[in-house]
């Protein structure tokens, strides 16, 4: 998770039940890359940035998340709406009203 955070600026995770689990405690993570996160169509609403719902306080309400990759050969652009009390969205925001993560490293790098 720490390494997809400083690339990509921020990292998903989903808790759930893993029954495979041995422990007495089925409490899982599952990694979400953050292409996953995405909307499925153009969002006209006010209420969705890139994939996460908002209620009128900003607050997260859902997240879009596809089943693979968009860019995937497989063509499977399937995707599911993840209760935002399930979802866990590491990032930092350095302006108000910033939604998304951006990468730690993009200050390296240099513009051609």
């Amino acid at each position: 998770m720490r390494y997809a955070k400083a690339v990509d600026g921020e990292v998903f995770a989903v808790l759930t039940t893993n029954k495979m689990l041995t422990s007495p405690i089925k409490l899982d993570l599952q990694l979400v890359e953050c292409d996953r996160v995405t909307s499925p169509w153009l969002a006209m609403a006010t209420d969705e940035v890139d994939g996460i719902r908002f209620d009128a306080f900003g607050n997260p309400i859902s997240y879009c998340i596809f089943r693979s990759h968009p860019g995937d050969l497989t063509g499977d652009l399937t995707f599911d709406w993840q209760s935002a009390e399930y979802v866990i969205h590491w990032f930092k925001s350095t302006r108000p009203g910033q939604q998304r993560g951006i990468s730690e490293i993009m200050p390296a790098i240099k513009a051609s």
